[in-house]
């Protein structure tokens, strides 16, 4: 089934957003944020809810390009100027919502589709 969207899974884009971006066929059921674990359908293997839409994932690594060959936990430069956003938000059309989907965003400035995940390292 992963082959196709499941607007019952996360939030996007949808009829509900006043965006160009919009997938007007579908209807997730809100026109901005959707409250935490709205979506439990779309948990991942491991149990983690919303890593698709609703909001962009700030994460502590700077954009960059990735080395070549295979990495594990590979985290970009040292330092720049974008740090990485992950996984699409309520404002953008459904290609772009895969947890996966790395885009850039500036540190200072301020998003409106914008949030981070507290996490913990397993030690």
């Amino acid at each position: 089934m992963g082959d196709r969207l499941d607007s019952t899974r996360l939030n996007f884009c949808d009829v509900n957003c006043e965006f160009d971006a919009s997938a007007a066929e579908y209807d997730d059921g809100y026109r901005y944020t959707a409250p935490v674990g709205t979506y439990p359908d779309g948990a991942s293997w491991c149990g983690a809810l919303d890593m698709a839409g609703n909001v962009w994932e700030w994460v502590a690594d700077w954009y960059g390009s990735y080395p070549s060959g295979r990495q594990v936990n590979p985290t970009g430069p040292s330092s720049g100027e974008h740090r990485v956003l992950r996984g699409g938000s309520w404002d953008i059309d459904p290609s772009n919502t895969r947890s996966a989907s790395r885009h850039r965003g500036n540190p200072d400035v301020t998003w409106h589709g914008g949030g981070f995940r507290c996490a913990r390292g397993s030690e």
